[in-house]
């Protein structure tokens, strides 16, 4: 999910008939504080990206094809 200060991926648990519950974590890895506009994934091969659009700042893109990436800052 894209916001206005960054992208997260959640989690959904199903309960059967109580409310769903959600876990989130945010998805930084460079990505500035800014709001995004656009979300995307691109998958070309085994090549898969996540891809936010950010207002006034360009595209940021975090691979997810990956399990480990090197933090950026």
């Amino acid at each position: 999910m894209g916001t206005t200060v960054g992208v997260w991926h959640g989690v959904r648990t199903d309960h059967g008939a109580n409310p769903p519950t959600w876990d989130w974590n945010g998805r930084v890895n460079g990505l500035p504080e800014a709001a995004v506009e656009d979300l995307e994934i691109f998958k070309d091969g085994t090549l898969v990206l996540l891809r936010a659009g950010i207002a006034s700042r360009g595209v940021w893109e975090l691979r997810l094809d990956v399990t480990t990436l090197q933090p950026l800052t």
